[in-house]
């Protein structure tokens, strides 16, 4: 048998030679297909109403799926995985407030495991053309909100006595769904001027995009007057330790809270008590005087009450109640005052946003007692 050596071949037989070894390198596994290259052409765009986030990317070549991870707060936020198994290179994103800003950053798959991640994109808070605001805490001077920006209500926010809030037509407010119990609290001594149109509606809502909101996404709308109730001694309104208020002791059934005109109320309520019967109402009304306006307001898919009153006599007219958690209208301890053109529409049991409250055991079209 005769033998040679690489110096004796020809250079064209030692090209097809170390390719021949090349392959058989490949057959038995000691140099294995690789992982998929980082995605490029990442992008992401917030929806018109700043809650929900599109993000997409260029198909990888041979990629089987996609793992999407997003930081919250930006760049210098901890990245965690969003989504896994994605076949097609988008992804929407609903779990997103209009206030905070979010970065995201995507790696592809194939047989061989996951590869690198590509580079980051930042969608800064609000959209395009819209300015958005948090509402929370106390606020103690006149503040007059604007049609053209989204207020986010963050936590118990509370305008102290003296104080007006005015509210324009067409305003949207919507309630922090990560902080549970989010509302609106309009103390005794205070007002607010919340003017809606039939075409230009007030909107309290979810913090959470059209389609997955829930009922208790948020806490609701409070308002503490100086009217008459027939309890005594200290009475304070339903809500967390450290949070209520004390309604009891008014002397004044004309007193004036203030103005509420085609005002809408979504997904509202709040069990503040697990289980104990403490809830927040889409609209809770504490010893509202009658010199207070209250009309053409519609509640939606509360968690508990759409309208509840505790003494004072504040006057109503055309008051829609649509799917309510508990009672649609519901008054106790001495309230004296008159409504007119009233709607309660039930066709189901909606199921409450997790960890806000359970349903009802006895809802009701009214309930009337103390």
């Amino acid at each position: 048998m005769q033998f040679f050596s690489l110096s004796r071949l020809r250079p064209a037989a030692v090209v097809l030679l170390a390719l021949a070894f090349a392959a058989c390198s490949d057959d038995d596994g000691t140099n294995p297909p690789a992982t998929p290259p980082a995605p490029t052409g990442l992008a992401a765009e917030r929806s018109d109403d700043g809650l929900s986030i599109e993000v997409t990317w260029t198909p990888v070549t041979g990629a089987t799926s996609y793992v999407l991870q997003r930081a919250v707060g930006g760049s210098t936020g901890t990245f965690e995985e969003v989504a896994s198994d994605l076949t097609d290179a988008q992804y929407t994103d609903s779990d997103v407030t209009a206030d905070e800003a979010y970065s995201y950053r995507v790696a592809a798959t194939n047989a061989e495991g996951t590869g690198s991640f590509s580079s980051t994109v930042t969608v800064e808070p609000g959209t395009a053309g819209e300015a958005v605001d948090t509402l929370e805490g106390s606020i103690t001077a006149d503040r007059t909100l604007s049609a053209d920006t989204l207020y986010v209500l963050k936590g118990y926010v509370k305008v102290a006595s003296g104080a007006t809030i005015t509210i324009p037509a067409g305003t949207t407010i919507v309630g922090d769904t990560a902080t549970l119990g989010s509302s609106l609290w309009i103390l005794r001594g205070a007002q607010i001027d919340a003017q809606g149109t039939a075409e230009a509606p007030i909107v309290f809502t979810s913090g959470k995009p059209e389609g997955s909101r829930a009922p208790g996404d948020w806490g609701g709308l409070l308002i503490i007057g100086n009217g008459i109730i027939n309890r005594s001694g200290e009475v304070l309104t339903e809500g967390p330790q450290g949070v209520t208020e004390v309604y009891s002791g008014g002397n004044n059934n004309a007193d004036n809270s203030g103005t509420l005109r085609y005002v809408r109320i979504e997904f509202a309520g709040y069990d503040v008590s697990g289980g104990a019967g403490q809830e927040l109402n889409s609209l809770s009304m504490y010893a509202v005087g009658s010199g207070t306006t209250l009309e053409f307001v519609q509640s939606m898919a509360g968690l508990d009450d759409s309208f509840e009153w505790w003494g004072g006599a504040v006057d109503g007219r055309y008051l829609i109640s649509y799917e309510s958690g508990d009672e649609h209208f519901d008054w106790t301890e001495g309230y004296r005052g008159r409504n007119q053109f009233l709607i309660g529409f039930q066709s189901t049991r909606l199921d409450p946003a997790p960890d806000a409250g359970g349903q009802s055991s006895d809802p009701e079209g009214f309930e009337a007692d103390g």
